[in-house]
């Protein structure tokens, strides 16, 4: 196996590559805002497994060296790791080679193979806050931040955010984007409670909910799309983060950050156009038809209407409907 671009050539990592692994693991340089440089034991067992054969359904990472074709000089080290048909890509060049273009030819050279190879359409990049290098290379390479995780990883003893990064590589008409609606779709409206949710005593997630969205979420990016007008979008994020659900959320969008309420076609249009996504990708979620779904539709989305209490609406038995969240994954399935 061998990869190759104009300038470069990527080849599976073997025994002889050695010094080139080693230097990589121990130049602050590089791992600075990588992770502590571990043991020589540990970088020779993460050296055993990366020269290990690989295949699809490996649990260790597939490890290839850059090499410059031109030269003949190792360059650093790409590849990725399978996690539930995600490839999490990582990379890590030595330093005189760095901001020489060779990280972002070389990941869109992976991708590219591991797309057209191994039907991978899914990829996602750990960045730590603040280098900057590295999500430059990732925007260049048709990723694009989806999620920040504050105090996410310890580095020398001091905590650091990870910035989320993905790639999602599919047919436009495809779904990639999922949203839903709050109150009786995700999480209960108590109606005997007043003031923002994250106020109140108690929340409650709908049946499913969290089960739902962690499937979901593997492969989609999830987001809140509320008519909610007295919640900004922290406040919509602490009621989420008590009833545990904020983990698979990428984002939410109220009238507060978009400046409209939800139940026009302006407001979904808001949406794609704040994620950069098209109206033919997005799916959603809601229980109301008003509120939810018909304006949805207008926009371009696609819709799941949750219709819970078997409403019947006449000229509506086109509309996509489910009983219960549970069914929602194949429902989604259905409509790529």
């Amino acid at each position: 196996m061998e990869l190759c671009t104009q300038r470069l050539s990527l080849t599976p990592l073997s025994e002889h590559d050695w010094t080139l692994f080693h230097s990589l693991h121990v130049d602050e340089r590089v791992i600075e805002l990588c992770f502590d440089e571990p043991s020589r034991n540990d970088i020779q067992l993460r050296f055993q497994a990366r020269i290990q054969p690989w295949s699809k359904n490996s649990l260790h990472w597939l490890c290839l060296v850059i090499t410059d074709r031109a030269s003949g000089q190792q360059v650093g080290l790409t590849g990725f790791c399978m996690q539930d048909d995600v490839a999490e890509v990582g990379y890590m060049l030595l330093p005189k080679f760095q901001g020489l273009g060779y990280a972002t030819e070389s990941l869109q050279c992976l991708v590219d193979w591991a797309k057209h190879t191994h039907d991978i359409k899914q990829f996602s990049a750990t960045v730590t806050k603040g280098n900057l290098g590295s999500e430059r290379v990732l925007e260049k390479s048709g990723f694009s931040l989806t999620k920040i995780i504050p105090d996410a990883y310890v580095i020398n003893g001091i905590s650091h955010t990870d910035h989320i990064y993905q790639r999602s590589i599919q047919a436009p008409s495809a779904v990639n984007t999922i949203l839903f609606d709050w109150g009786d779709t995700l999480m209960v409206d108590l109606p005997d409670q007043q003031g923002k949710m994250c106020d109140w005593p108690e929340v409650y997630t709908l049946e499913g909910a969290i089960e739902v969205l962690k499937t979901l979420s593997k492969h989609h990016q999830i987001y809140v799309a509320t008519n909610a007008e007295d919640s900004t979008e922290s406040d919509i994020h602490n009621a989420f983060q008590r009833a545990g659900l904020a983990t698979f959320i990428s984002g939410y969008f109220c009238k507060a950050n978009l400046g409209i309420g939800k139940g026009s076609a302006a407001f979904f249009s808001k949406i794609a156009q704040a994620l950069d996504v098209h109206p033919e990708s997005m799916l959603m979620v809601g229980d109301t038809l008003d509120k939810d779904i018909n304006p949805a539709i207008k926009a371009g989305l696609k819709v799941v209407w949750f219709n819970r209490q078997h409403t019947l609406v006449e000229g509506e038995r086109t509309i996509p409907q489910i009983d219960t969240l549970y069914e929602l994954p194949n429902a989604v399935k259905n409509l790529q």
